[in-house]
């Protein structure tokens, strides 16, 4: 996190007064473009050998210039990078970017460089290494290597990019997305993405926050922007690289990023209402309807559409992003019934033909009725035919005129979608736009925008009123350079019973004391071999289970001092659970950027062929472990299954939940746990955790 004086710098570089070049022809496209967008501050260039470059002074080195600058863009190699930061640091500038490669991305050498980088930053704020720059199109500054188009909204996204092409993409796609400002931030060696997301938030111009996401650098920092941004309503939406092992290291290698697995990053930013967004174009067309919405919608969707196609695909888009389109009331079907001809029948979607083709009127009838009650939007589904010589193109712009008139009648939101992404021009967007009408391109990634757009308003709901997410969490410290144990499945056992999580009873016994310790047990039992070596149990074949007498007893533990590796002589011997309506798994990890993740998931035989867990970032409450199960195929019998009793769901979640508070207690050392399986009994008789696996740090 930065300190005051570097995010006051921050600041400052983001909407500067001076920006100052330095470098040769690295730097004449960034000049030119400074001069095209419209730069009204002072400009200037340090080089050398050149009196002028694109018409900007240059000045001989940094000490020359007229005072110390608030932005600098540095297009020199590696090494002389370091030096020009020095310079700038010593001179009282703000900030700059560093627009080289070679640093902690290429190995050891580039870190113990990029170390070098920071340390003569000092109190400045870098951006970079190894990055394209930062333009703020608002005030019309840019600290970039070339053009990166011109626009200037009154409103609009910050875009913070671990990829120059990313942003670009993003800038340059006919897609209307207004972007107020846009940083690439290459290797985050001093500026991290949370400082300029939190920077950014202080901006009342700025509607939504897009990252583009290779690793963070300071996760509890991020947490605090992104709570910060919860309550200010202002949505992030991320894209994120590194979801497959190979795009793990892709990203790793691109920017020296840190990368956790997918689902515990997937399960941080679920825990905070991040929007995560599974493509670029579904990331831009998110970030667009966010921008846009007069006010966040609450699902009831009505879609109008001029096609049975579009109204097929359209409920077929809306259940697969988990949304429902009500139905009429029986008040509402009559008035739409009136604007119809006689073949069309009311409905949600509604394929209205091309009987209101040229109406109008009627078609803002239409709409207006739609509208009258039950839903709270309106999408209507199109497509302008601009690529054909066609002589009737006025018939869609009548359907837009429609739609605007409609939405000044009722005050209803509407939103007109293409069902291709080119199926709307950019004289089109802009007639839309002033109507105050959201635009989106491409049917699916229209109806994936509308549902993160929901889920959003859902979720910001219930964090406001959650205090696990408003607590500020403890991140464990690192278990690097302290030695770690595997406690045995009985010292795993006796730490569950310490924190009132149900095991069978049972006991712990010698191999030649286990005769006399069958005279006192319940059959039938189970006998599982003890040792520092035996995890996997199962593999070993060092678990007996449904024994049912002392003679099976006896010969199975025989049977496992022969077999089992090591010769194991202690064993648990312990009530065998038999009424049985589910298995989970519990885990606990400590992971090195975001802390204790609590994991849960179909257990038993089904943990590896069923591959049906859910991440939880701790800590959690109680309503978020029951939803966290009910998401897994094993709810179905935790439900009830074809006639049998339902499960425990109270004690399950009451023992899963006492785990999860012991995980991030001060006084226990957790660095793994696996509970494997956690049985769970009919309603009212319970949930057993029948196997253990404990890993702490001393």
């Amino acid at each position: 996190m930065f300190n005051p004086t570097r995010r006051e710098n921050l600041k400052k570089f983001l909407t500067p007064k001076h920006i100052v070049y330095v470098g040769g022809d690295g730097i004449r496209a960034g000049l030119r473009y400074a001069h095209h967008i419209g730069f009204n501050g002072s400009l200037w260039a340090v080089n050398p050998r050149e009196s002028e470059i694109e018409g900007v002074k240059c000045y001989p080195d940094i000490a020359s210039l007229p005072e110390p600058p608030d932005a600098t863009f540095i297009a020199v190699g590696a090494s002389k990078t370091v030096e020009i930061v020095e310079a700038l640091s010593k001179r009282g500038a703000a900030g700059a970017v560093c627009h080289a490669a070679g640093f902690s991305e290429i190995g050891v050498d580039g870190a113990y460089l990029e170390s070098r980088l920071i340390a003569a930053a000092g109190d400045m704020a870098i951006i970079g290494p190894n990055c394209t720059g930062a333009v703020n199109y608002f005030d019309r500054a840019s600290m970039t290597r070339g053009s990166y188009g011109v626009v200037s909204p009154e409103r609009g996204i910050a875009l913070i990019t671990q990829s120059g092409t990313v942003a670009l993409n993003a800038i340059a796609s006919d897609r209307g997305l207004k972007i107020g400002y846009s940083v690439n931030v290459g290797n985050q060696s001093v500026t991290t993405i949370a400082d300029l997301a939190g920077v950014m938030l202080d901006d009342e111009r700025v509607s939504a926050i897009g990252i583009y996401i290779e690793g963070l650098k300071d996760v509890a920092f991020f947490e605090d922007v992104a709570l910060r941004a919860l309550k200010r309503s202002i949505p992030i939406v991320v894209l994120k690289a590194g979801v497959s092992d190979k795009g793990a290291a892709a990203a790793s290698s691109h920017t020296g990023a840190m990368v956790s697995p997918d689902d515990i990053f997937d399960a941080f930013v679920k825990r905070l209402a991040i929007v995560r967004t599974a493509s670029l174009p579904e990331f831009i067309e998110t970030l667009k309807l966010f921008s846009s919405l007069e006010a966040l919608p609450s699902g009831k969707l009505a879609v109008l559409t001029f096609s049975g196609a579009d109204a097929g695909m359209g409920a077929d888009l809306a259940a697969k992003n988990g949304l429902e389109l009500p139905g009429l009331s029986d008040q509402q079907s009559a008035a739409v019934r009136d604007t119809l001809s006689v073949y069309t029948l009311p409905a949600n979607p509604l394929d209205m033909g091309l009987t209101l083709w040229e109406r109008p009127q009627q078609q803002t009838a239409c709409y207006e009725a739609m509208l009258s009650e039950v839903f709270d939007s309106g999408m209507l589904i199109s497509h302008f035919p601009f690529g054909l010589d066609q002589f009737e193109l006025e018939h869609w712009m009548t359907a837009v005129d429609a739609l605007i008139d409609a939405k000044k009648r009722t005050g209803k939101q509407f939103i007109y979608v293409a069902n291709l992404p080119e199926g709307l021009p950019r004289d089109l967007r802009a007639r839309l736009a002033n109507g105050g009408i959201p635009q989106l391109q491409g049917l699916e990634d229209a109806f994936a925008a509308f549902g993160h757009v929901v889920r959003y308003k859902e979720r910001r709901e219930t964090l406001l009123e959650r205090n696990s997410v408003w607590t500020k969490r403890m991140l464990p410290p690192s278990t690097e350079g302290e030695s770690t144990s595997v406690l045995d499945e009985w010292q795993g056992k006796q730490w569950l019973r310490s924190i009132d999580v149900t095991v069978p009873t049972g006991m712990l016994v010698d191999l030649p004391e286990l005769p006399a310790a069958l005279e006192s047990v319940t059959f039938p039992v189970v006998l599982k071999a003890v040792g520092d070596t035996i995890t996997h149990k199962t593999e070993l074949a060092a678990v007996r289970l449904n024994l049912c007498n002392p003679q099976e007893v006896v010969a199975a533990a025989q049977d496992m001092f022969a077999k089992v590796p090591g010769s194991p002589t202690k064993f648990i011997l312990e009530e065998m659970i038999t009424d049985v309506v589910a298995e989970l798994i519990v885990g606990l990890k400590r992971d090195r950027q975001f802390g204790m993740v609590l994991m849960v998931g179909s257990g038993g035989i089904h943990t590896e062929l069923l591959d049906d867990k859910v991440q939880l970032i701790l800590p959690v409450e109680s309503d978020e472990i029951r939803s966290a199960i009910e998401s897994t195929k094993a709810a179905k019998l935790l439900n009830g299954y074809r006639g049998k009793p339902p499960g425990d769901m109270d004690a399950t979640v009451q023992a899963i939940a006492r785990i999860a508070a012991a995980a991030v207690s001060p006084g226990d050392r957790i660095v793994s746990l696996d509970v494997n399986p956690l049985i769970v009994c009919p309603k009212g008789k319970g949930a057993f955790a029948v196997d253990c696996l404990l890993e702490i740090s001393r």
